[in-house]
């Protein structure tokens, strides 16, 4: 679990007055923290991420003002068509053979614009 914890620690940092939860379509029980090279690109910018990911279902993503999808993943079956939601996609550096915390930094830098703007937005209530 990295990404989607990458951002949600960058978003509770931005705006630590919301509720901000990470989950994935597809949660491993055995899948527990954070990937410890994400942990540490945000250590870097003194943001933090607690505690398991999350399984999404209709019932977390129905209690969300927006749902913001990494990636291409399809999360058609866990979120309703009237859920406001954007789909955040990014340039991995792992397919340039950037990975390990690396990675993660380079991810955290090109998605702190689109995380500022979030909570602005969800801030003045937009």
């Amino acid at each position: 679990m990295g990404v989607s914890r990458l951002l949600e620690g960058l978003l509770r940092q931005a705006a630590p007055e919301l509720t901000v939860n990470s989950a994935g379509i597809d949660i491993d029980e055995d899948d527990r923290g954070l990937d410890e090279d994400a942990r540490q690109a945000l250590i870097e910018v003194g943001a933090r991420c607690d505690g398991d990911p999350l399984q999404l279902t209709a019932s977390l993503a129905d209690r969300a003002d927006v749902v913001v999808i990494v990636g291409d993943i399809d999360a058609t079956d866990y979120v309703a068509p009237d859920c406001e939601t954007e789909r955040w996609t990014f340039d991995d550096p792992a397919v340039r053979g950037i990975h390990g915390k690396a990675r993660y930094v380079d991810i955290r830098e090109q998605m702190l614009g689109r995380i500022h703007d979030l909570a602005r937005r969800l801030a003045a209530g937009e």
